[in-house]
C-alpha cells in the first residue's frame, strides 16, 4: 500500500473516532446519559455488550486511539474485574492488528506516525532491544500503544516474544484504567480515583526511568 493511501485510511479512522467521541461528549454535557442510563444500555445488550466493546475498541486502537482511555471506558461499563479482562482482550487484539499492519505495510506506514524525536527514539529502542523495550513501553502510559505494535511488526520481532511482553506489560495499566473508569460512575469513588491516578504516576516514573536507562545503555553499546 502506498503511503498516501495509508495516510487517507488513517485520517478516515481518526475522523470517525473524533466524531464518536464528540457525540459521547455532547450526550454527557446535555444530560442525555447518566450512570444509570449507561448501565441500563450495557445490561440491555446482554452477552453481546462485551463483544461489541472489544470489536469497537480494537478498531479504535488501530486508529492510534489511546489504550488507557479505552480501558477506562471498559471499567466504567463493566466494572473493575470484567473491565480489566476486556481491556486486556482489546489490547491483545489491537496489538496483533498493529503487528500485522507493521508486517504488511512496513516502514512507509510507520514513517507517517514517527515524525517526532521521541517517537523515533522509541522506534530505535524497540528495533534494538526487542522484548525488554516492548515490555517497558507497554507498561509506560505515555507511549502510544499502536506505535509499539507497528514497530514490532516492521522490525520482525518474533510473536513468541512480542505477545508475552505485550500481555505482561498491558496488565498493570489495564487494571488501573478499569478501576479509574469504575470509580467515575461510583458515588463514593473518589478514593479509588485518587489511588488509580497515583498508580499511573508511579508507573510513568518507574517505566520512564527504566526506558531512559535502557536507551542510554543501548547508545553506549
Amino acid at each position: 500500500m502506498q503511503p498516501r493511501h495509508a495516510r487517507l485510511r488513517f485520517v478516515l479512522l481518526v475522523v470517525l473516532t473524533a466524531g464518536s467521541g464528540g457525540l459521547a461528549l455532547a450526550a454527557n454535557l446535555c444530560g442525555w446519559l447518566d450512570a444509570d442510563d449507561i448501565r441500563a444500555l450495557v445490561a440491555a445488550g446482554g452477552v453481546w455488550s462485551p463483544l461489541v466493546y472489544v470489536v469497537v475498541a480494537s478498531l479504535l486502537l488501530l486508529a492510534w486511539f489511546p489504550r488507557s482511555l479505552l480501558s477506562v471506558v471498559a471499567g466504567a461499563l463493566f466494572g473493575v474485574g470484567l473491565g480489566t479482562a476486556l481491556a486486556l482482550v482489546m489490547g491483545t487484539a489491537g496489538a496483533l492488528g498493529g503487528y500485522a499492519l507493521g508486517v504488511k505495510l512496513g516502514n512507509p506506514y510507520l514513517a507517517l506516525r514517527t515524525e517526532s524525536e521521541r517517537s523515533r527514539r522509541i522506534v530505535e529502542l524497540i528495533r534494538r532491544r526487542g522484548f525488554w523495550a516492548v515490555l517497558g513501553c507497554r507498561v509506560c502510559p505515555l507511549v502510544p500503544c499502536e506505535l509499539i505494535s507497528v514497530t514490532s511488526g516492521v522490525t520482525a520481532i518474533p510473536l513468541s516474544r512480542f505477545m508475552p511482553a505485550s500481555l505482561v506489560g498491558m496488565t498493570p495499566g489495564a487494571f488501573l484504567s478499569a478501576a479509574l473508569g469504575a470509580s467515575l460512575l461510583a458515588p463514593d469513588g473518589l478514593a479509588t480515583t485518587l489511588a488509580a491516578a497515583g498508580g499511573f504516576v508511579v508507573l510513568t516514573l518507574v517505566t520512564g526511568t527504566f526506558l531512559v536507562r535502557l536507551w542510554r545503555k543501548d547508545r553506549a553499546a
